[in-house]
This record gives structure tokens, sequence and C-alpha cells, in this order.
């Protein structure tokens, strides 16, 4: 009734076999073989409780030299019974003996039937129940989970359950490492009721497993990847082989030496706890480590990151050992020393990134490292602030005055610095500056303070740019258009139109640019894009671009682009000869019901008939009147001829019933007589006197407990035990 295959080794279980005087006790057989040759290994055995009806053997599993054995019609209690039990055997050589006590659930109810399903993998044991009752939910069915230890079993966690009454879940089962899968035939889903579902459960893992989180492991240790026997995140700590455990799973101290985990800070573990070894000398740390005044390595402090204890950083006053590159300036770790006077290593003091050392702006002195030259400015020497270049400026800037001078029309004459130190009488323009006197003014506060080439940022004029150069506002744009950034020949604003690098307007392909109107229209179908060619508006698909169909009432109903976006219905198409599809009218049938009225289908086309059915639906009538008797179907009243399949008893004639072969059977003759319902069959044809004897057992065993039907329809039930009985008397 019931086996399974372990290697060399079969178990076959009789849930049926008479023990004594025990009827239907049960018993299970094993068979090993050696080369093609299968012989039974010992006796067959049984429960050590055996009773009579216990159906031991029912359901079996087998793994290596353990089986596991289903009895689920084992009465356990005095008020209850069926509560159902499974048994495990082990072997030793080649006997087999029953492993403690039987294997039974914490919460065992009437009829519950525990046994029913079986499956084994090592040490774990899974076993089904699926007429348990949980709640108000009349046999939604359970499933429950042993574990072993040594040769004790115990119950793992609570037991696993789902769907609603009638589920029968747990009616089977079957488990796979951490996997385990259990089948709930009567599951509802949707609207079909008893289309049965399967329901899959991982099981969190046990120390040498992956994981990824604690909640991946039964006990909530991960570490290193792997499940771990227990916490195990000191610096020096290891739980996998890769990471220096001796096995996956097992925690284990670093040997000393060992570079630990990143929480070690590259120091060396001492081989004796989870801690790490401490340094006097940045010799005792590793590369691109330093020793702190705490006696910990740290890693060196990165390019661009502060170096200055104020910010929290361990910095050391001679050297600047905690940077990696060996240079510290204006607070942070620097890629070169940074010494001139007119250098920065920070964004703030040059505008280069941070850990760069880049020229200070000129005219300016933030670090206050340079002086005037004597008699500045009439001697035209030194004005006291950077070149720009990375030095302080020699001689005062050219065009300074340095003696008397006048200012008009946006230009100075006078003394003038000519920048090589010297004062000479000469005349310069004053832009991007305006006339102050009689001098140009050297600082501003709005763009009118400038020339007209020229713009007011943070209190200083600045030239207009250039088409290309990247801008914030028109007013920096000597073209008076700033547009995506960038200094424009133009404003550029077309939805499908972009300035370039070049500062050029250029049109693009695909979705608008730089925040622009996004093209309209159905984007999974009809949706718009740029095309590279028009520079003011977006491009749609053609007529020709088919956006759904749809079909009805012999008419397919095409629907097409049009030019902006949407989706919009064609000109219908007649279906002709041919009954609708789900989208579009069919171009060959299967039978009549793929044909318009009128039509009938004739080698896979619809062609006219002049057939019709009687008024009883019971024969096809030509134009001849010639009958022909459709059973046992029924006529096709849309095209007059005998139905050739059905999908319901309706399409049977009477005595005939739909089988799940879609073929109409004569009601006497099926296995399974579609009730609407829940299908009831008896298994295999008679071959004696004893197996109907046999059968006629099996049905009124059927009528008091076995059948799903008994269970759900408890007002039919009793009516068709009593009709297959008397037909098994009858045969």
């Amino acid at each position: 009734y019931a086996v399974a295959l372990s290697g060399n080794t079969l178990l076959v279980g009789a849930p049926g076999t008479t023990v004594g005087t025990k009827g239907g006790a049960g018993v299970a057989y094993v068979f090993v073989r050696s080369g093609t040759t299968w012989t039974q290994q010992g006796p067959s055995f049984t429960s050590s409780d055996i009773h009579s009806s216990d159906q031991f053997g029912a359901a079996v599993s087998l793994s290596g030299d353990t089986a596991l054995i289903g009895a689920y019609q084992k009465t356990l209690g005095v008020t209850t019974s069926q509560e159902g039990a499974a048994y495990v055997f082990q072997r030793s050589g080649s006997t087999w003996s029953q492993q403690g006590a039987p294997l039974v659930a914490a919460d065992a109810g009437d009829a519950d039937w525990f046994g029913w399903s079986v499956a084994l993998a090592s040490n774990t044991a899974v076993i089904g129940a699926p007429y348990q009752t949980q709640g108000t939910a009349t046999e939604q069915g359970a499933a429950y989970v042993f574990q072993r230890s040594g040769a004790t079993w115990s119950q793992a966690g609570s037991k696993l359950s789902a769907g609603s009454a009638t589920t029968n879940f747990g009616a089977s089962v079957s488990i796979s490492s951490s996997t385990l899968i259990a089948g709930g035939p009567g599951a509802t889903v949707g609207q079909v009721k008893a289309q049965g579902s399967a329901y899959v459960y991982f099981r969190a893992g046990a120390p040498g497993d992956a994981c990824t989180s604690g909640s991946d492991c039964a006990n909530g240790f991960c570490s290193n990847d792997v499940c771990c026997d227990q916490a195990c995140d000191g610096a020096c700590d290891a739980c996998s082989v890769t990471a220096g455990a001796v096995k996956d799973g097992s925690c284990k101290v670093l040997a000393k030496g060992a570079p630990g985990t990143p929480a070690c800070q590259s120091l060396a573990c001492n081989g004796v706890s989870a801690t790490c070894v401490a340094c006097a000398h940045d010799s005792e740390c590793t590369s691109g480590h330093y020793c702190a005044a705490n006696g910990t390595c740290r890693p060196r402090v990165a390019q661009g990151d502060s170096c200055n204890p104020a910010a929290g950083k361990d910095c050391k006053e001679a050297g600047c050992e905690v940077c990696a590159t060996g240079n510290c300036a204006d607070g942070v770790c620097c890629d070169q020393a940074c010494t001139h006077a007119c250098q920065a290593c920070t964004l703030a003091l040059t505008g280069a990134p941070d850990g760069k050392c880049a020229p200070i702006p000129a005219d300016q002195d933030p670090k206050q490292q340079c002086d005037e030259g004597q008699d500045y400015p009439a001697s035209c020497l030194s004005d006291g602030l950077c070149d720009g270049m990375g030095s302080c400026r020699d001689f005062a800037k050219p065009s300074t005055p340095c003696g008397e001078t006048r200012c008009a029309k946006g230009a100075v004459s006078g003394k003038l610095c000519d920048g090589a130190g010297t004062c000479s009488t000469d005349t310069a323009a004053c832009a991007p500056y305006v006339c102050g006197g009689d001098a140009c003014t050297t600082q501003c506060q709005t763009d009118d303070d400038c020339a007209t080439s020229g713009y007011c940022l943070d209190g200083t004029c600045q030239a207009k740019k250039d088409l290309g150069e990247d801008c914030g506002s028109t007013v920096q744009c000597a073209s008076n258009f700033c547009t995506d950034g960038v200094c424009c020949e133009a404003a550029c604003d077309g939805q499908c139109e972009v300035c370039n690098a070049a500062g050029a307007c250029q049109a693009v392909k695909g979705e608008p640019r730089a925040g622009r109107a996004a093209c309209n229209g159905d984007p999974a179908v009809c949706g718009g894009a740029c095309d590279g060619k028009a520079r003011d508006h977006c491009a749609y698909p053609s007529s020709a671009q088919s956006c759904g169909n749809a079909c009805a009432d012999g008419q397919e109903l095409p629907s097409v682009c049009n030019a902006a976006g949407a989706c919009v219905e064609s000109s219908p198409i007649p279906c002709g000869n041919y009954a609708c599809g789900d989208t579009e009218c069919l171009t060959a049938c299967a039978g009549s019901s793929d044909c318009a009225a009128g039509f009938g289908c004739v080698d896979s086309s619809c062609q006219p008939t002049a057939s019709k059915c009687s008024d009883d639906l019971r024969s096809s009538i030509t134009e001849d009147d010639v009958a022909t008797l459709c059973a046992p179907y029924v006529c096709d009243a849309s095209s007059g001829s005998c139905k050739t399949e059905c999908t319901s008893v309706d399409d049977c004639a009477s005595g005939s019933v739909c089988n799940a072969n879609k073929s109409c059977v004569p009601a006497a003759g099926n296995k399974s007589v579609d009730t609407g319902g829940c299908g009831c069959e008896v298994p295999g044809p008679p071959r004696s006197n004893g197996a109907w004897l046999m059968l006629l057992g099996l049905a009124m065993a059927w009528r008091r407990r076995h059948s799903v039907c008994h269970k759900r329809r408890a007002s039919t039930s009793a009516s068709r035990a009593e009709h297959l009985t008397s037909t098994l008397i009858s045969s």
C-alpha cells in the first residue's frame, strides 16, 4: 500500500494485514538489494502497542537505517478514537527495532488521522494529520515536525497549518534538508473549491548552515555568513573555516598573531581571548595603520579627511602620522606638503576638493601670509595679496593708480602701475568694473556696479562668460541666454532640444531633457519620444501602430495609435463564418461553438449548415429530414449538429454523464460520476469474488469514515454509500 526507497533498501507498508487476531493491525517489510537480486531482510514487523485497525504501514518513509511508519487509525484515548500515531524503527545490522515511544501530536484529537502521511530526512520527521480541526475550521488539517537527539524524538515547535475548513492540510508531506512541503488537496483557490494547494516552509538554519542575519538561524547567531553555535562577534572570533574556525558553525578564538576581523583595527589577535594585542609604536601596526595614543592600531586618515583633534580625529603634533599621505595642511590630510604662502588644501580656501593642494585665488590672502611692499601703491610694489598662481604678488597689479589719475567713460588715465614695479603715465579700461571717482571701482554690490560686459559675484565684478561655459543665470552670459546650465546661443526651450557643451541648440532623441515636458500618450503602446529631428515637439506612432484588439458580436474591433499618442478604435471587421475569439475573429474551428450561427465545423473550417435539432435536442435532422441520434451527446442548437465533447452533464443525453476527459459516458460505467461536488470512486477492477467482498468491506468503511465526501457532505454520503454497496452486490 505504501513504499519508500533509500539506497539499496526498500520499505513496504501493508496496513490491512491481520496480526494474530488483530485485523487491520498492519505490518511493514524490508527488502535489500545485492547486485540485481532483492531479498526480504528479516520478518515483517509491527508496532509495540499493536491493536486492530491501526493501519500500521499506511504511510512509510526511509532515510538510511531509519524508517518512519504511520498508523493513522491508532486510537490513543478512551473518549476519542483514531487520533493516529507514527513509529520510528532503527536498523542494526539486519535487525529492525522500534526506537522509543510512538510519535503522537501534542494536541491529538478525535479522528485527526495523524500518520496519514509521513516524511523523513536524517534526524527530522514530518507527520501529517489531514482531518484535524483548527478552532471552528473543520478538517483544516495540520503537519507536525519532530527532531531526533540521540535516540529521543521530540516535537519541534508548534504544528504547521494553512488554508481553511476542509483544506486537509498535511494529506501529503515531503522534506529535503531545510525545506518542507505539505499538500492541501481540499484548499479553495479563488472561487474554485477543492482545487488544492501546496505549502512550502523553510526551517531556520542549524549551526553551519549559511545565513545573512540572525533571523536565518534557529538560535539567532549568525557569524562569518554561517549559523553559529553561540554568539561569536569578538574581534578575534571566527565561526567559519574560511575565517579561521576548525569547522563551520563552531566558534573559535583565532590563533596568536592572526589579523582578526575589521573590528580589530588591524591589530594582531592574542590567541587567548577575542580581544586584540595593543601597540607601542607605529612599527607594530600593519601597513596603512598607526599606533594611537591609547595603544591601539588605527587606520591612517584618508586624503581630504580631517586630521584636526578638534574634529575628533587622532592627530600627532609632529609629522602628521595619522594621514595616509603623510601630509597634513589646513586641518586635512593633503596630497602634498602645501607649504607655500598662497597655497591651501581645502575647498573653502581654493575652490578645489578637500585634500588637494591648490593656489589661493588672486586678490585674496585668507591666511594673512603676504606683506605689502614699501610705499605701496606709489612704489608699485606688492599689494599684499596672492597672484592666483600660488605665490604672493611681487608687484602691484597693472593699472593700479600710483599718482594723480582721472576716470571717465569706463577708463582710468594718469599715473598707473605697469605690473612690473614701475609707475608711468597710461590709460586702462576698468571693465569688468566701472569708474568710481578718479579710479576704477574694485568692489560691487549689484550687477549695476559692473560694466555691461560683467556681472557681480560675491562682491567682485566678473567678465561675462562665453558660449558653452557653465552658468547659473542669464546675466552671467555674454549671449544673455543661460540654458541647461551653460551659456547658450538662444533660449533653446523646445520640448525636444537641449543646449550642448558648445553652447548650441541641438535636437535630442528619446525622452525630453533637463526638465522639459514629457511626451504625452499611452507609454506602453502609443507613447511618444523625441526623434532627434524636430526640436519643438515629440513624435508619436502613426495609425499603422496597433494598440489593442477586442472581439464582440461577431466583429473584430481593432484599435490603433493616432498622431497625438492616443489609442483609438478603428473600423470593425466582420468575422463572417466564424465566432469571436478572445481578442480577434477565429480563423479555424475545433467545434461548432467556434462558428457563427448557421455554420458548423467541418474539417476545422466553418461551413454553412442546414441541419437542425429536434425539439428535445436528442437528434440532428438534415434538410432531407434524416434524423441522427446524438446519444450519448445532445444536439447543438446553434449549429444543428451533434456535440462531440462536453463541459457539463447538460451536454450529455439522459443516462450519461460528463467525465474529466470531456466525454459523455454511461452513468453506470463511469468510475467518477460528476456530482457537481466531491467525486468518490472505487479503485481498481474486480479480480475475484474475494476481491468484490473486500471492496464491499471498503465501501462499508467508506460510508463510516474514510471519504472526504462523508465529512464534507454528510447529507448525501449515506445514500452514495448505499448505492455503491447495492451496485457491488448486484455485480
